[in-house]
């Protein structure tokens, strides 16, 4: 199973009801490995599939022996130089795990998610696709593996990133989002800033983010924040009719 990995999708599964699974391809597929998948998820409903962006011959495999058909490009960046921001760090910004429930962050998802690999999948109805996030960020609430960065004034959060930490090393950011009134005001990099400081002072030196190819917004932040594109991966989806 060398040229590609296979494993279960626990969120996924609990969220759309069905069981879910993930294959990541890793290098050029041939037929045997084509007939290895289709026994490996033919008891699944919802199968995504990842390809490396130089793998273009498993394009017709995934599409047209598979069946799955694409919905996403996505560009993962990465800062694996992480120092201090040569700014003072802003007092409004705290950084916590185990953080308590905060409708108003809540909020701010429904706000600035409003298009992704699900909304792309014509097979999944649009309440569904648009409560992806907000399922995400309460499910991340008063988790200990799970850490807020939160830019928040006196009249409430206007803005945070949510992050994870693997391996004592790489920092994961999941989610990052700010206020619509606000997204000119520089609190996308001060929350950027902070938690550049906090990898720091903890021992962290890379940071690592993913978006969508078509988000330019989100790309030219990242890039001029000091995230630089490590990969570009194409993501299918699968839908096995129910047995």
């Amino acid at each position: 199973m060398n040229h590609y990995s296979y494993r279960k999708l626990e969120w996924d599964t609990n969220y759309f009801g069905c069981e879910s699974s993930r294959v990541d391809v890793a290098d050029e597929l041939n037929t045997c490995d084509i007939k290895e998948i289709k026994d490996l998820i033919k008891g699944d409903q919802f199968i995504t599939l990842t390809n490396p962006k130089d793998m273009v011959g498993n394009n017709k495999l995934i599409t047209q022996e598979l069946g799955a058909y694409l919905v996403d490009i996505n560009v993962q960046l990465s800062n694996v130089k992480v120092n201090s921001s040569k700014e003072q760090a802003s007092g409004s910004i705290h950084i916590q795990n185990n953080y308590e429930v905060n409708e108003q962050i809540v909020e701010l998802v429904k706000q600035a998610f409003t298009s992704s690999r699900f909304y792309n999948d014509v097979a999944i109805q649009k309440e569904k696709s648009s409560g992806v996030y907000t399922n995400w960020i309460r499910n991340a609430f008063n988790k200990e593996e799970k850490y807020f960065c939160v830019f928040e004034q006196e009249h409430g959060v206007e803005g945070f990133i949510l992050f994870s930490i693997a391996n004592q090393e790489v920092v994961t950011i999941e989610l990052i989002a700010v206020n619509d009134e606000s997204r000119k005001s520089g609190i996308g990099t001060q929350l950027i800033n902070g938690l550049y400081d906090y990898c720091v002072a903890h021992g962290y030196g890379i940071v690592n983010v993913g978006t969508q190819i078509e988000n330019i917004n989100a790309l030219n932040f990242y890039t001029k924040n000091e995230l630089r594109i490590k990969d570009v991966r194409y993501i299918y989806h699968l839908w096995n009719k129910k047995n």
